[in-house]
């Protein structure tokens, strides 16, 4: 069996969302690394300098690292404390004071980056790439890490 015929028609049967077929090439695949001495490696530990990840310290790091942008999230994580205790979640009793804090915070976090992306309107691998870097970061955590800083 030649791995890269198989290695293209998994990916084919991904893409063509034909999942049983994937299933049965992903094992037949398997199985033949493994008779050759293969054996996959471990899922590497993704925390970055204490974060979850090295997308959420590279965010945290550029909301953080210059005094302007530092000053709007000390703004939006103020607005979230404010608004917390009326958010209608709250009022529901479906969440904390704290939970909508952090959710609030996290959300607004999350729109400032987003609207700030040069590659928002376009299509291309770079936009892509930059998505999938984003849909990595942990908003929460950010949140978190702002909340208990306080706010000077």
């Amino acid at each position: 069996m030649d791995p890269k015929v198989t290695l293209r028609e998994l990916l084919a049967a991904v893409i063509a969302k034909d999942f049983d077929h994937a299933r049965e090439l992903a094992e037949a695949l398997d199985t033949w690394l493994r008779r050759d001495g293969f054996s996959p490696l471990p899922i590497p530990d993704t925390a970055y300098q204490g974060w979850k990840n090295y997308e959420t310290w590279a965010v945290h790091l550029y909301l953080t690292g210059d005094q302007d942008t530092d000053k709007f999230c000390i703004a939006l994580t103020r607005r979230a404390v404010a608004t917390a205790a009326t958010c209608v979640q709250v009022v529901k009793g479906n969440w904390t004071v704290d939970h909508a804090r952090r959710h609030l915070l996290a959300e607004s976090l999350k729109e400032f980056v987003d609207v700030r992306s040069p590659l928002a309107d376009e299509a291309s691998i770079y936009s892509d790439l930059l998505g999938c870097a984003l849909y990595e970061v942990d908003w929460n955590e950010i949140a978190d890490a702002l909340l208990e800083r306080g706010m000077p």
